[in-house]
């Protein structure tokens, strides 16, 4: 993508990471008199879409696409991730690497705000700007918290816009980019502070509800909240049991549910890829978080298929972890 105006439409991951990364390649493209922006989050149940030679999101062709904290797809005029399981086949990890614009894949960063702003940044050192939120992106997709309980009571701007950001509209959540954009988390966060407000009395309503529903199945926490209502509490595990090494939750996600599997990020120890067992089923990741989704228009009900598939996954996890360990 060259230097000049148009509209840039940026597809991003439906996650705190994924808004961040869009806030900071907007801010890139704006200092080069790009002045309309799209933004579109997507979630990891777009497999089928994604092996398709086009992508449905383009509202003109010279509209130019990135994609953000997302799988690769080569019809991206740029694109950053840090997924492991980013590529869906070896033709688009080939076409991927005889590229020779910005787009850059590195596994390693600690979340693909910070790669973009670490990238984009020795071209435009005014981004400098976007430090604080690149450093925020790295504490939320790396679970930098200093316990479950730092991260339910929401004092940082980062983790309080976190907790609130499932409850924003799509709308909203173009907002929520423009102000990442053009401001600070605080000032993103007190804008924000009505729906924040609603989601961390819930979460704490829910909380008491969903701790006596966390079982121990060896070095795995498990939970099943497809049937209860209840939202996804990712951490809620270790409060129950802070010596489990791995949590995996079905919950209700979108239109169909989806299984979560993660490291205990307050134990360190060599850990199973979560990752390669989510991309066998269908879903994807990185090593220490990943997800497995089951959308409605896939399985119609999915309760059945994926209620089997976690247990299925509770048993894979702890046998890895006791052939790891042996």
């Amino acid at each position: 993508m060259g230097k000049g105006g148009g509209a840039v439409l940026i597809v991003h991951h439906d996650d705190f990471d994924g808004v961040a990364s869009a806030a900071v390649l907007a801010g890139f493209y704006s200092h080069q008199s790009v002045k309309e922006f799209r933004f579109v989050p997507v979630q990891h149940d777009l497999r089928e879409v994604w092996l398709k030679p086009e992508l449905p999101y383009r509202r003109k062709s010279t509209e130019k696409m990135a994609i953000l904290d997302f799988p690769y797809h080569p019809t991206a005029d740029i694109w950053f991730d840090h997924h492991d399981t980013t590529f869906h086949s070896q033709e688009y990890h080939d076409h991927y690497l005889a590229r020779t614009d910005l787009s850059c894949w590195e596994s390693d960063a600690p979340s693909c705000a910070s790669l973009i702003y670490h990238r984009l940044w020795r071209l435009q050192p005014s981004l400098d700007r976007y430090a604080e939120l690149a450093a925020a992106a790295d504490m939320i997709d790396q679970a930098r918290y200093p316990s479950p309980e730092a991260y339910f009571k929401a004092e940082d701007p980062a983790i309080a816009i976190n907790h609130g950001y499932p409850e924003l509209t799509d709308g909203q959540k173009t907002e929520l980019a423009g102000w990442l954009m053009r401001g600070t988390l605080h000032q993103a966060r007190a804008n924000m502070e009505p729906v924040i407000r609603v989601a961390l009395a819930r979460n704490d309503e829910a909380l008491a509800q969903v701790l006596p529903r966390v079982e121990l199945q060896g070095p795995v926490a498990v939970m099943d909240l497809a049937d209860t209502g209840l939202p996804f509490l990712r951490y809620a595990p270790y409060m129950a049991f802070p010596q489990a090494k791995y949590a995996l939750t079905l919950y209700k996600r979108g239109e169909g549910l989806a299984i979560s599997l993660g490291k205990n990020p307050w134990l360190t120890f060599p850990h199973v890829d979560l990752g390669a067992i989510a991309r066998r089923e269908g879903g994807g990741g990185h090593s220490y978080a990943a997800s497995v989704p089951f959308p409605n228009h896939v399985y119609g009900n999915p309760y059945p298929v994926a209620r089997l598939n976690l247990i299925a996954l509770v048993r894979e996890v702890a046998r890895l972890e006791a052939k790891k360990a042996a």
